[in-house]
C-alpha cells in the first residue's frame, strides 16, 4: 500500500518511523524498554529531538542503541534551545525540576545549530545524525543562514541529510533554494486522516513529491483521535466522532486495529514517504506494525468515510507545559 513516494538519495526511509515523543509514560526505564522492543521487532528508524524530556530521551535512546549491533537510522532536530544564551522567538516557557524558570527559544542561528547537533551527537553516542531537521521556523534568523550552517555540518560528516519541520510551503521552497545544489532531503509535517490540508493539489506534499523531497508525517493518529472510537456519550457531538465510529466498526469487522488502518491510509497517499508514530506499550507498537496487513479496499473505505470530515480547529502542537 505504500504509494509512489520520494526517497532522498542519502536515506532509505521506511513507512513506519518510531517517534520517541510518546508521552504516555515518563518512566525512563519503560521508555528504554520500548526502544529495545521496537528494535527487536525490526524498527530501524527513530525520530527524536533535543527538546523531548529536555535531552533525556536522546540520552536514553543512545544507551539502548549501544546495546544493539544493528544499522539504525536516527533522525533528530535543531533550532529549539533552552540554553542561557539562546535567542529568537519564545516557543514556550516552563519550570525546571529545580523550580527555576525555563524558556525555550526558536533559535536557528548558525552557532546555535552547530551546538544543537554536537550536543545531540554526544547524548546519542553517535558520530553522525542521519537526518537533522529544523524543528520550528525561527523568524529572527534568515533561512539561508540556517541552511548554510547545516550544509557545513553535512560537509564535516556530522549529519548525513538535511530536513525541516513545521515549515510552510513558501518556507520549504526558500530552504530548498538556499541549500541548492545540496538537496533538502525531508520535510516533516502534521498529517493524518483528520488533518489533510497539505495533501491538496499544489500544496506542500505535491511540491515535495515533484522535487523528490521525502515527506514525514507526524501526529498520524491525530493525537490519539484515530486510535479508537469515541466514547458513547460524545458520538453525536461532531461529524468527526461519527466518522471515527464508522471506521472503528469497519476495523472490527476486518479484525484490524484502527491505528493500523490509519497509518496504512497515510502511507498510501502519493508523496508521503513515512509516518512517525510513537508507542508506550508493546501492544501499541504491535498494532501499528499491522499496517502491512491492511487491504486496499479498507484504505479506500477510510478515505470515503472522512472525505468531507476534517478537524475544524488546527492543532499547533503540544503545549509542553
Amino acid at each position: 500500500l505504500v504509494a509512489d513516494t520520494p526517497q532522498p538519495t542519502e536515506l532509505k526511509i521506511p513507512p513506519l518511523v518510531f517517534g520517541t515523543m510518546a508521552r504516555a509514560s515518563s518512566n525512563p526505564g519503560l521508555r528504554r524498554a520500548m526502544f529495545r522492543y521496537a528494535l527487536k521487532q525490526g524498527i530501524r528508524a527513530f525520530d527524536t529531538a533535543p527538546l523531548y524530556e529536555f535531552g533525556e530521551t536522546e540520552s536514553q535512546l543512545g544507551e539502548v542503541l549501544a546495546e544493539f549491533d544493528e544499522d539504525v537510522q536516527v533522525f533528530s532536530k535543531v533550532g529549539l534551545s533552552w540554553r542561557a544564551d539562546s535567542r529568537g522567538p519564545v516557543h514556550f516557557e516552563t519550570t525546571a525540576e529545580n523550580g527555576e524558570p525555563r524558556v525555550v527559544h526558536r533559535d536557528s542561528r548558525p552557532e546555535a545549530i552547530r551546538q544543537d547537533v554536537e550536543e545531540s551527537l554526544h547524548r546519542l553516542g553517535l558520530e553522525q545524525l542521519d537526518l537533522a531537521q529544523v524543528h520550528f521556523r525561527d523568524t529572527d534568523t534568515p533561512i539561508p543562514a540556517t541552511m548554510q550552517a547545516l550544509r557545513a555540518l553535512r560537509e564535516e560528516g556530522k549529519i548525513r541529510a538535511i530536513g525541516v519541520s513545521n515549515f510552510s510551503l513558501h518556507e520549504v521552497q526558500e530552504a530548498a533554494a538556499a541549500l541548492a545544489p545540496t538537496p533538502l532531503a525531508a520535510v516533516q509535517i502534521r498529517l493524518n486522516l483528520l488533518q489533510r490540508a497539505p495533501l491538496a493539489a499544489k500544496e506542500l506534499v505535491a511540491w515535495c513529491r515533484s522535487h523528490n523531497i521525502a515527506v514525514l508525517a507526524y501526529s498520524p493518529l491525530a493525537e490519539g483521535r484515530l486510535a479508537k472510537a469515541p466514547s458513547a456519550d460524545v458520538q453525536k457531538q461532531a461529524a468527526t466522532d461519527s466518522a471515527r465510529s464508522e471506521l472503528a466498526s469497519l476495523c472490527a469487522e476486518a479484525e484490524l486495529p484502527m491505528v493500523a488502518v490509519s497509518i496504512a491510509w497515510l502511507t498510501s497517499q502519493p508523496g508521503v514517504t513515512g509516518a512517525i508514530a510513537g508507542a508506550s506499550t508493546p501492544e501499541q507498537l504491535d498494532g501499528l506494525m499491522r499496517m502491512a496487513e491492511v487491504p486496499a479496499d479498507l484504505v479506500r473505505h477510510a478515505s470515503e468515510i472522512f472525505r468531507n470530515v476534517q478537524l475544524r480547529d488546527p492543532w499547533e502542537g503540544p503545549f509542553w507545559k
